[in-house]
Order: C-alpha cells, then structure tokens, then sequence
C-alpha cells in the first residue's frame, strides 16, 4: 500500500480527533458517525465534515453553532499542522439555521433517518 498523501492523512487525524476516546467526556453532543472528505488544491484544503449532533445535548440554536464551531478549530488546527496555509471548512453542509433546519439526531447516527450505507436493491 502506498504511504497516505497530505490530505489523507489530514482526512485521518480529523476523524480521530473527533471521534477519539475523550469524545463523549468533552463533546457529548457530537454524535459517533463522522464523515470527512478532504479536496486538496496546491497549499489550501477544502474540508467537508458530517457530524449528526445529539439533541439532548443542545440546548438551543446556540449551542448548536457552538458545536460546530469547536470541530471547526479541530479541523483549522490540524489543517495547520499538516501543512496547508489555507483551509476551508464546512460543517453540515444541509444545515440551515435560519430556518431551523440543523443535523440533529436522538442516536448521534444517519442510521435514524434511513441511511444504512445500502447503494442498491435488487428487483427480481
């Protein structure tokens, strides 16, 4: 297997960061299926990150954006340390809070809203 490029490798540590062993203690809200896509171009980063969010650990809206604004400095920090001068993030893509629509969830998965990871179904 060839050694992992600069973004995998960025992709990797977000993950885990997020994702890791103090997760729950420090962040009980950020729910455990976390996806991250990571596009290089030259020294900068786009960044697109899912994090479904437990509901009974958000208050309020404000809460929310809080949230999302602490996986953000995650994001930008490790950006930094592996090398790209510039990062663009986004968090939730779908979310939009001025209409009160935000990925919340009860489990912290998309499992809940019928996302299971099947690509297909076979008829026959």
């Amino acid at each position: 297997m060839p050694p992992l490029s600069p973004v995998e490798q960025l992709v990797l540590a977000i993950e885990g960061r997020i994702n890791g062993r103090n997760r729950y203690a420090e962040h009980p809200a950020w729910g455990e299926n976390i996806k991250v896509m990571g596009v290089r171009n030259g020294n900068s980063v786009q960044l697109t990150i899912a994090c479904g969010l437990i509901g009974r650990h958000v208050a309020h809206m404000g809460d929310y954006l809080a949230e999302k604004a602490s996986i953000g400095e995650i994001a930008r920090e490790l950006a930094a340390r592996h090398g790209f001068a510039a990062a663009q993030i986004t968090i939730n893509a779908a979310d939009n809070p001025s209409a009160g629509s935000v990925y919340l969830t009860v489990t912290g998965t998309s499992a809940e809203a019928g996302d299971d990871g099947q690509v297909g179904v076979a008829t026959g």
